[in-house]
């Protein structure tokens, strides 16, 4: 269950901007940025991160930089979804 949650509309931009990590902290009451961990499964989401100075966290095996639905992550052979979620993680 997430503390708080923080829409794009919330703010003056969305990710990668810091803006949205900013309100979160703001919400919750968190400060330094060096004291969030931020989990994503985009790019943007790292690099939102990474602008707000907190710590990130990628999810490799969700998400459109696998670009694949449960059931089909599910069906993969063990071998395949390995070297899947090692090209995502590059």
């Amino acid at each position: 269950m997430p503390d708080t949650a923080v829409c794009a509309a919330e703010v003056a931009a969305g990710r990668p901007a810091p803006w949205m990590i900013f309100r979160a902290m703001e919400k919750s009451s968190v400060w330094p940025p060096t004291a969030v961990v931020a989990v994503g499964d985009t790019l943007a989401d790292i690099e939102a991160a990474r602008n707000a100075g907190a710590w990130a966290v990628g999810a490799t095996a969700t998400g459109n930089m696998l670009g694949l639905t449960r059931p089909e992550h599910n069906a993969l052979a063990p071998c395949h979804r390995a070297d899947l979620l090692k090209a995502t993680a590059e």
